[in-house]
């Protein structure tokens, strides 16, 4: 199993859509994969479902916030929650939905992360368990999916929430709009390494304070692999960008690369980091979510006509390319 998280610190640049299309494409590759919505706003669960399948599941409480609610209130550990099961028998694809409530656990994380590193060894116990939650709830639900792939949507907040969401992925990919503030968002990630190095130091302390036989928790290794970047939403013209996309495009691989503290490639198609680029597809994303289906299914009968269906097939094959280098690329770490 493989937990590949979607973070930039800055909100609008395509990274729900991006994990929402890549946990199709993962599955219709053959992969079995567990789409999985760890921000509040619950964008992702909402890219799979219309208001009102989303309502019952709410109603019902089979979120990923059920999971947590034990934790939360001091009367257990994690629960598995239900998910919502898409795809085909052979390219299978769960989603555990998220839920705005999500929000209300923010406090307990931070305040939780201060007592991973408690000497009162029930303190510290319970600190980890919470902050462990999220990696704990996806690996019972990959078990019970079989799946070879988690793809975690989070917001764009450098808080407690995301932390402990990234912290469970062994991988990050950074979806990138080619304009300044989505520059400066990657900037400002900085945090990630700051948290890798301070649950490092919280791992340490679980091994020799809290672990025993009686006291076992499974921990994320809280890696924070950067897997690279994805260049999103620019506008094509004579098969290039333009020229006011261009200049932005240009300065990505030294910024990642500085993010990184590794050697500056020379261009970005030389840069390692590098996954792919995926243009702005206008009237297929309005389409797409209407019919509650991945841009690349897009047919006739769902209004794709003419340039449109083109467009669509475009983009398959664009995720497809972006799909395969990116498992590719995990085969061989």
């Amino acid at each position: 199993m493989t937990i590949i998280g979607f973070f930039n610190n800055k909100n609008g640049i395509g990274k729900t859509s991006l994990a929402y299309h890549l946990s199709w494409m993962f599955a219709e590759l053959g992969h079995s994969v567990v789409a999985v919505d760890l921000d509040p706003q619950a964008n992702l669960s909402a890219m799979f479902m219309d208001e009102s399948s989303l309502q019952k599941i709410w109603d019902g409480g089979n979120t990923i916030y059920a999971g947590l609610k034990p934790l939360m209130k001091g009367i257990g550990d994690i629960e598995t929650p239900q998910t919502c099961n898409y795809g085909s028998h052979d390219a299978n694809l769960a989603l555990i939905v998220g839920d705005m409530q999500l929000s209300s656990a923010n406090d307990e994380l931070s305040t939780q992360w201060l007592h991973c590193s408690s000497s009162r060894k029930d303190l510290a116990e319970r600190a980890f368990r919470i902050e462990s939650a999220f990696f704990r709830i996806i690996q019972n639900v990959c078990e019970t999916q079989d799946a070879k792939y988690a793809l975690v949507d989070v917001g764009p907040n450098l808080d407690a929430i995301n932390r402990a969401a990234l912290l469970a992925c062994d991988y990050i990919i950074t979806p990138l709009s080619p304009d300044l503030f989505s520059w400066q968002g990657l900037r400002n990630m900085d945090s990630l390494t700051t948290w890798r190095k301070d649950w490092e130091k919280h791992k340490a302390h679980y091994d020799e304070t809290v672990k025993d036989e009686h006291s076992v928790v499974s921990l994320p290794n809280g890696d924070l692999k950067m897997l690279g970047y994805v260049p999103m939403r620019f506008t094509i013209h004579a098969a290039k960008p333009v020229k006011s996309y261009q200049k932005w495009l240009s300065r990505m691989p030294k910024a990642f690369a500085e993010l990184q503290k590794s050697e500056i490639p020379k261009t970005m198609e030389e840069d390692p980091y590098f996954l792919g680029m995926l243009k702005d597809y206008h009237t297929l994303m309005p389409m797409a979510q209407e019919h509650k289906k991945p841009m690349f299914d897009l047919t006739p009968a769902d209004g794709a006509f003419g340039a449109n269906y083109t467009h669509a097939q475009h983009c398959r094959e664009n995720f497809e390319e972006l799909a395969k280098k990116i498992i590719n690329k995990i085969d061989n770490a």
